[in-house]
């Protein structure tokens, strides 16, 4: 399921069959004929992957250089926000 796209990028959230429950959410770069996958992130559950994806897409329109996820580290860390009360 696409999650959102503007006119450069697409970002996909999506269960592959046969992998068990593993939640996958992909960043492509859209060209003119092809899109290019920039980066590739694995859940074990829907919500998480969902969130992260939400995320991803709120950067995006922000305008966050998409090197950043190109480079970040391995990983997504959800936040709890009432730690910091």
């Amino acid at each position: 399921m696409t999650i959102a796209q503007n006119k450069h990028y697409t970002v996909v959230l999506d269960q592959p069959e046969g992998i068990g429950t593993a939640w996958v959410v992909r960043v492509y770069k859209k060209g003119l004929l092809f899109k290019k996958l920039i980066s590739s992130d694995w859940f074990l559950d829907e919500d998480q992957a969902r969130q992260f994806a939400e995320s991803v897409v709120q950067s995006l329109q922000n305008g966050t250089d998409i090197n950043a996820l190109k480079n970040r580290k391995p990983g997504w860390t959800m936040c709890d926000t009432n730690r910091h009360q």
